[in-house]
Order: C-alpha cells, then structure tokens, then sequence
C-alpha cells in the first residue's frame, strides 16, 4: 500500500518565490524542491497560475474617516466633474470641487475670499 503525503500550500508573493528559488540554486541537497519552484514561477510568469488571493491593505482609522489621500481624490474627481458638466453636480460634489480649487490655488482674488466667507 502507498503511504500519502499531505501537502500544504503557503501564501508567498513572486518576490518570495524568487528568492527562494536563488537560495536554493546553491544547495545541492534541493534541486527537486528548486525544480518545482523555478517551474511554478514559470507557470506564474506565462499567467497559468493566478494568485490565489491578493491582500489588500488594512484601512487606518485616518482613511477610515476620510482623512487622507482618498479624500483630495474625491476632490479632484468632484472639480473634474463640475467644470465638465456642473448641472449633473450634487450640492457636495460642488463643495468638493470648490474646495479642490480652493486647496490648489486655482482661485482667483473674488472667487478665494467669497470661498473663505462661505466655508
């Protein structure tokens, strides 16, 4: 009767399996293992294998909130959308890109001070 062998499949990047792979290029006692590895990464290279998974980064509390680079994001995209079509804005798109405008200097002298009595 033939023994089984339980096999496990860890989660490594391409940049993991690469340095693997050069580790043990140099190892006598594992060229079966690095044969598989350099042919896995082969496999990933032509697209034959996708990931199984691809994490993406915790949320801080700051994106969260919406305080960080998601939020000139937004204000961006709102002044983008309101000098192309500014009927189709809501009330918030419309402050978002005011104050996109307002952040990047991109007021003139009336447009800044009506915008700092307003806001």
């Amino acid at each position: 009767m033939v023994e089984r062998q339980s096999k496990y499949r860890p989660a490594l990047s391409a940049a993991q399996i690469l340095y693997l792979v050069k580790l043990l290029e140099s190892q006598p006692g594992a060229v079966k293992l690095c044969k598989q590895l350099k042919l896995f990464q082969a496999k990933m290279q032509l697209g034959i294998v996708s990931p199984a998974f691809v994490g993406a980064p915790k949320l801080s509390i700051e994106d969260k909130l919406g305080l960080t680079e998601v939020v000139s994001d937004r204000r961006k995209l709102a002044y983008t959308l309101y000098y192309a079509t500014p009927e189709l804005c809501t009330p918030e798109e419309v402050q978002l890109a005011l104050t996109f405008k307002y952040e990047n200097n991109l007021m003139n002298k009336e447009e800044e001070e009506e915008y700092e009595k307003t806001s």
